[in-house]
């Protein structure tokens, strides 16, 4: 992934970064196919946990066998296709495919998946088809059924009762994959890719991505192989953009999905990697408290990404000092824009997460008056961006809310930027809890097994900040008059119903009184406000 940050333009409290026009853009499924194909002896992909090597002659005959079959569905252009599943060999086949084949793709959000979630990404996307891993596949199948859906299911992994990727590959005629071509792109702004962002009532909202954004994620071709590792899924944007910045160079891929920071180590010493493009800056600090790390040749890696706020000083000197050779650039984005800044460590400021990107356009807005904001000024970021979202899919009330009178994109972060265009996050406004390793947890989610107890009239779930796993969930919660229910039955509530990573480690504390707004929602953001004290004086 190359990372250009040149000198923005500024004027009236707008900050424009330099434009960068994508080439042969009515080519690109025509472009991603003939990457494919242009070292068929290089190895795409490697799973680390197996060490099992997969070829791009391999890779591509699997994907022109799903995107032939798909072909052969008789789907529309503006069909969804599903896909849940954690990162293996097979992941990125029908992603491919679909692209290839002209369809939309819907990665949906796999480690906190249960029936209330499938039932409402049924619903949302009506999906024609679903590829489904070996974990959500039964989960999946139940939600088809409830809501009388007529997906078809297609599991990754041979699994009794259903059709498998392997089987329909196998069957494909060989003369039709010669055949093969995928169809001109005629319009840019085609829909190609609903990716999931959090959203208030505890479900995500699905942005819509056009092949716009597509066209921004390719790399040159890569005359010798870069090795690329990270750690997202695909139901998150940077899980899905490294893949297709891998494929457009030409370069491999390891993958892995049980990380710990000492087997990310690993991964880097044993395959050589060149780029790590991981998720967030908690694993960064984490990786710090590991004193085996240390222990690790990191000579190889080139380049190191990693997206949110900007580092403590001693986690940034802790890379500096293990990641010798690379260039560390820690990046700021939105599923709904893409990256809008970064910040390449031996140039910019600590703290911040760095200087407009590309494409990009940046003001910070009053809250209270819609002002815009001069240097130094605590607001709202509003960003444009040429690959930002056409709006959220089938959420007219969403979309709308989400830009204002003039296209902007709210991001609903508190930020501000200083005399020299550095930019630096005060505070996260959107909800979605961050925790460790790519693991993103839904407040709604938990809200909704505390409201089950008989003794709790309300509650509120927000990130506590915590210095190791980025953020963990608190629970707010008032309980009904005369009320006996303890923090320990609401821990023990959502370790019995939910998975580890959900658990309330941030703590649980009973209010007598839970803020709201004017409007009558409750007033997350005092809560947060609150979290914050309460770690800070720990």
């Amino acid at each position: 992934m190359e990372i250009l940050v040149k000198d923005p333009l500024y004027h009236n409290g707008i900050w424009k970064g330099m434009v960068e026009i994508p080439r042969h853009w009515c080519q690109y499924r025509h472009l991603l196919l003939e990457r494919l194909r242009k070292f068929p002896d290089r190895i795409a992909q490697i799973d680390a946990a197996t060490d099992r090597k997969d070829t791009y002659r391999d890779l591509t005959d699997r994907v022109l066998r799903c995107s032939v079959w798909l072909k052969n569905q008789k789907l529309k252009s503006d069909d969804v296709i599903g896909i849940c599943t954690y990162n293996h060999l097979d992941t990125y086949v029908p992603v491919i495919a679909t692209i290839l084949a002209g369809h939309i793709i819907n990665p949906w959000w796999n480690a906190v998946l249960d029936d209330d979630m499938a039932k409402y990404f049924l619903n949302l996307t009506q999906p024609k088809i679903i590829f489904a891993d070996d974990l959500t596949i039964a989960i999946i199948k139940q939600a088809v059924d409830e809501v009388g859906s007529t997906a078809k299911i297609i599991a990754f992994k041979e699994t009794p009762g259903f059709e498998s990727l392997s089987q329909i590959l196998k069957a494909q005629n060989v003369t039709e994959l010669s055949e093969f071509q995928p169809n001109i792109l005629e319009d840019i702004e085609e829909p190609a890719w609903i990716a999931y962002t959090s959203g208030s009532t505890g479900f995500p909202k699905g942005a819509l991505l056009s092949y716009r954004r597509l066209t921004l994620i390719v790399d040159p071709i890569s005359e010798k192989p870069k090795i690329n590792f990270w750690a997202p899924g695909i139901c998150w944007t940077t899980g899905i953009s490294n893949m297709f910045w891998t494929i457009t160079s030409c370069s491999t891929a390891v993958i892995r999905t049980d990380l710990t920071e000492e087997i990310i180590a690993q991964i880097l010493e044993k395959y050589k990697v060149t780029n790590m493009m991981t998720s967030n800056t908690a694993i960064a600090a984490r990786m710090s408290k590991v004193e085996a790390i240390k222990s690790y040749d990191f000579s190889s890696v080139q380049m190191v990404v990693f997206t949110g706020i900007g580092m403590i000083p001693e986690v940034d000197e802790f890379l500096g000092d293990i990641y010798p050779n690379a260039v560390i650039v820690n990046c700021y984005g939105t599923t709904e824009v893409g990256y809008v800044t970064a910040r390449i460590k031996r140039h910019r400021k600590l703290m911040s997460c760095g200087q407009i990107a590309p494409n990009c356009e940046i003001k910070i807005v009053d809250p209270e008056n819609g002002k815009i904001l001069g240097p130094n000024q605590e607001g709202e970021m509003y960003v444009k961006h040429v690959g930002m979202m056409r709006g959220y899919y089938k959420d007219d009330k969403n979309t709308k809310a989400a830009f204002d009178e003039e296209g902007w994109i709210r991001t609903g972060d508190l930020s501000y930027y200083d005399e020299d265009g550095d930019f630096f996050i005060v505070d996260r406004l959107k909800e979605l809890i961050k925790f460790r390793n790519n693991i993103h947890i839904i407040p709604g989610t938990i809200e909704r097994v505390i409201l089950k107890h008989p003794d709790v009239l309300e509650v509120a779930v927000v990130a506590k900040p915590d210095l190791t796993d980025a953020e963990h969930p608190m629970a707010f919660v008032l309980r009904h008059p005369h009320a006996t229910v303890t923090e320990y039955e609401i821990y023990e509530l959502v370790s019995q119903h939910l998975p580890d990573h959900m658990a309330l480690r941030g703590g649980v504390i009973f209010l007598d009184k839970i803020p709201h707004t004017d409007t009558g929602k409750v007033s997350k953001k005092e809560l947060r406000r609150m979290a914050v004290s309460l770690a800070i004086e720990q």
